[in-house]
């Protein structure tokens, strides 16, 4: 699973404070990027897609075809995003 946050100040918090992992930090990826990454992580393996993570809890999992529909759109595609 891949997790994204949809602001920086976010992701620091949850990656760089003092319970964050040692391999864990935050990557700026434009969408454009994102676009293009989506396929080469499904085809290494990464099946689901982590929204928001807060701690151990993730509010949202999507599907790499759901999470493509969702960045390239902008439109919640799956009923269980806001």
């Amino acid at each position: 699973m891949i997790a994204l946050w949809q602001s920086e100040i976010r992701a620091r918090e949850e990656n760089e404070g003092p319970d964050a992992g040692p391999d864990e930090g935050t990557v700026r990826v434009t969408v454009t990027e994102l676009q293009a990454k989506v396929p080469v992580w499904t085809d290494e393996g990464v099946r689901r897609y982590g929204l928001e993570p807060q701690g151990e809890d993730i509010l949202y999992t999507l599907a790499p075809d759901e999470f493509l529909s969702f960045v390239t759109t902008g439109l919640a595609v799956a009923r269980r995003l806001p």
